[in-house]
């Protein structure tokens, strides 16, 4: 009799926590980034790194959270939102694609001496809080490249803050529109960004 109480309260237990999880899943919003169509033609049309050849390593994601934002709903309820796919992956797309169109040739095999090439996020939040009487709130990314060739190595950090009117305690689609621009004007800094362009003259 026991043990048939005990299975009883293991199956209330497991209802209970599959629930529970599902409510959480229930609580994270998702938004889908959106890139305008000649983007990267528009923004390598001086072919920054052209000829060069590396190999690419990939993004990796340190920020923690997977969170790139929140909204925040009426009594001050705060539901995160996320990306799907996730930004990792949209990163690593969007990086790649813009390197290409600016010129640089990626190879699946290092041979020595070739450049290494990886990104790291280091942030990305539209939802920072610059001021907590006004609830004004910024943008914040900053993209870690380690560019790595033979025994040297270099850490470049590129980053950008801007003014996101309307995504703290705003609608869904005021977040999915700070972080639309929040990655664009992420990407237009990087071949503007002196020390990623030096990487062409080495």
């Amino acid at each position: 009799m026991r043990r048939a109480v005990s299975f009883i309260c293991f199956l209330t237990i497991l209802v209970f926590s599959n629930l529970a999880s599902a409510k959480v899943e229930e609580l994270n919003l998702t938004v889908q980034f959106e890139m305008p169509p000649g983007f990267f033609q528009k923004e390598c049309r001086d072919k920054v790194w052209k000829g060069m050849i590396a190999k690419w390593g990939g993004v990796t994601d340190s920020r923690g959270t997977p969170f790139i934002g929140k909204q925040v709903k009426k009594g001050g309820v705060e539901i995160p939102v996320i990306s799907e796919p996730p930004l990792q992956g949209v990163m690593n797309d969007a990086l790649t694609g813009l390197f290409e169109e600016c010129g640089l040739a990626f190879v699946g095999e290092k041979k020595p001496g070739m450049l290494e090439l990886s990104a790291e996020i280091k942030s990305f939040d539209v939802n920072v809080i610059k001021n907590r009487v006004s609830n004004d709130a910024a943008s914040e990314s900053m993209i870690r490249f380690i560019a790595q060739k033979g025994t040297a190595s270099q850490v470049i950090d590129v980053g950008v803050e801007l003014e996101s009117k309307g995504a703290f305690g705003g609608k869904l689609k005021a977040v999915k529109k700070a972080a639309d621009k929040l990655l664009l004007e992420t990407l237009r800094e990087i071949p503007k960004n002196e020390h990623m362009r030096e990487l062409a003259k080495d």
